[in-house]
Formats: structure tokens, C-alpha cells, sequence
């Protein structure tokens, strides 16, 4: 007389051809769900980017007010960096001493995320070149000599003569993104006489 399994011993497993199913299920919906995911990564890129540039232009404008002096915002192209494009931020004080006129930093240069960058497009990122006295060269500790462009702020809050309705706008997009105008977008605008800015988004 044979003696009876244990129960656990009977008890049946999934097989091969079944775990192989549930693989190829996962598969087929991971690949259906990746770019919505990458969509949304993106766009939260784009969003965190934005903000970070506008509250610098907040940031410079209270400074031009508040300390009643021209404040610079200057915007950097990391030509020299493995992801290149405009992709820097900071803000600049015009001191006045006795010799003359002296730029100073009011702040660390900030970089925008390696997947969003400006661009440079003059029909999208006008505000890059549109007050023509804030371009040149700079050193950046990290980054070598690096091109900068910008605007400013004068002390009453409002922006330079040169920016205007027309030109006081800069666009952020993927920095993978192809052709003249990107799918997903996130456009700041800075108001020539309140220093004010607003956002567009698709």
C-alpha cells in the first residue's frame, strides 16, 4: 500500500508556457505605457526648468527694485559641456563704484536639466538677443569660457528700452526634440514695463 504525498507536495505550480505568457503580457504593456511616461517626465522637466528660470527674472527684478540698481539676467550656452545649448542661468548686480560701473554675481550659475535646454531659435527665444548690450564672453568655474546673453532690469522694475512685446519671450523644450517648433514647449514672457512675467504652455 503506497503512502499518500503530503499535501503541499501535490499541490500544482504554474508552468513554463504559462510564466511565458505573463512575460509577453508585461512586455506588451510596458511597451504601450513607456511614452506616456516619457511624455510625462518630459513635460515635468519642462516645468521644472520654467520655474526655475522665471523665479530667476523674479528674483533679478526685486533686486533692481529693492536695491535700486540695474540687475542683469544672463542666460549661458554650454557649448563646452557634453550636452550643449543654452542651458545656464544667473543674475547679474551693476554696482556703481567711484572708477566706474562693476558687474557683480548675485548668485551661483544654475543649470537648467540635461534634457531641457533654450532655444535658440530667434523666432521662439528672441529675449536671447533682443537688449544688445548684455552679450559676451565669460569664465565659469567648471565650464571654461562660455557665451552669455540676456537682459536687464532697470530700478523701477520695468526691462531695458530695446525689449519690447515682440521680443521679450524665450522658449524651452526637450534638447532631443527635432524641428522649428517642439511639440511640448514651455514659453516665458517677461512684460517690458512691469517686469511681470507669463507662462504659455501647448
Amino acid at each position: 500500500m503506497k503512502t499518500p504525498l503530503p499535501r503541499l507536495a501535490r499541490r500544482s505550480a504554474f508552468s513554463l508556457i504559462e510564466l511565458l505568457m505573463v512575460i509577453a503580457i508585461i512586455a506588451t504593456v510596458t511597451a504601450f505605457v513607456a511614452p506616456s511616461f516619457n511624455s510625462i517626465i518630459v513635460g515635468s522637466d519642462l516645468t521644472c526648468a520654467g520655474q526655475m528660470i522665471g523665479d530667476q527674472m523674479m528674483y533679478a527684478r526685486q533686486e533692481a527694485v529693492t536695491k535700486n540698481q540695474e540687475v542683469q539676467v544672463r542666460f549661458y550656452n554650454l557649448s563646452n559641456d557634453a550636452t550643449k545649448g543654452w542651458r545656464g542661468v544667473q543674475v547679474w548686480r551693476i554696482e556703481q563704484t567711484k572708477t566706474g560701473s562693476v558687474a557683480m554675481a548675485a548668485g551661483r550659475m544654475l543649470l537648467i536639466r540635461e534634457n531641457v535646454m533654450i532655444n535658440a531659435d530667434a523666432g521662439l527665444s528672441p529675449l536671447l538677443t533682443a537688449d544688445p548690450h548684455i552679450s559676451g564672453t565669460a569664465n565659469v568655474p567648471g565650464h571654461g569660457a562660455i557665451a552669455y546673453a540676456g537682459f536687464r532690469f532697470r530700478a523701477n522694475g520695468a526691462t531695458d528700452n530695446s525689449i519690447t512685446e515682440a521680443n521679450s519671450f524665450l522658449t524651452l523644450q526637450n534638447a532631443k526634440a527635432q524641428g522649428p517648433v517642439p511639440a511640448n514647449y514651455y514659453t516665458i514672457q517677461v512684460n517690458p514695463v512691469t517686469g511681470k512675467t507669463t507662462i504659455f504652455r501647448p
